[in-house]
């Protein structure tokens, strides 16, 4: 039986790790592609609960509600995850405070990494809503400190271009916000512009590239 020479040994280790080298770049990249296509199916799943709710609404969209938005949601809470919950198969909101049975999973993006305070990502706001009528700047899902209703969703203007709700993270919402604001862009960069997963009012989703900062 031949015995590997000791060169011969190096050799083959040497080119184990020049394989590697070429590998894992490719591995990384098909793991972010992964998630990402996970974090636009979410939306997409969102999407359809603001229509299951309208449908039962008088066609109206959800709110009135704040614009950020997290996983976990609790009585009382006027966020979009709150109202969607039942509509994404959650269990509906009778908890005076947060717990980890009170997660609509919807709004977690599976690229999450951290917060700026170390939040978990229950914790951690990582979408916010947006869209408001060109006419009346008024936003389309109503907002609590103004009394502004939400609209009915027929209302919304060029909906296939209209985003509702868009990841975001400390570059594009800086602020306090107790520091549960996710600290990394999550989907990276591509050509100088961060990549952010969006929802559209017609509800497709699509990945986003913008500047980084708003």
């Amino acid at each position: 039986m031949k015995k590997f020479t000791l060169i011969e040994l190096m050799v083959v280790i040497a080119i184990l790790g020049i394989l590697s080298s070429i590998l894992m770049p490719s591995l990384s990249l098909s793991r972010q592609k992964v998630r990402q296509s996970v974090c636009v199916s979410n939306l997409k799943q969102i999407g359809l609960c603001i229509y299951l709710y309208s449908t039962e609404v008088d066609s109206s969209l959800p709110g009135p509600v704040y614009s950020l938005a997290k996983g976990e949601y609790k009585s009382g809470d006027q966020t979009l995850n709150n109202l969607l919950a039942p509509f994404g198969n959650f269990p509906a909101a009778t908890n005076n405070s947060y717990d980890d049975q009170h997660v609509n999973k919807l709004f977690l993006c599976p690229s999450f990494i951290s917060a700026v305070d170390n939040s978990t990502a229950e914790e951690t706001i990582q979408y916010a809503t947006f869209g408001r009528d060109p006419d009346t700047n008024k936003r389309y899902f109503g907002y609590p400190s103004t009394n502004d209703a939400p609209m009915k969703i027929t209302a919304v203007d060029k909906p296939e271009k209209s985003v509702a709700l868009k990841e975001i993270d400390k570059y594009y919402w800086p602020g306090s916000y107790s520091g549960a604001v996710s600290a990394n862009i999550r989907h990276g960069l591509k050509g100088g512009q961060a990549a952010r997963t969006a929802l559209y009012f017609d509800g497709h989703a699509s990945v986003k590239y913008e500047s980084a900062t708003p």
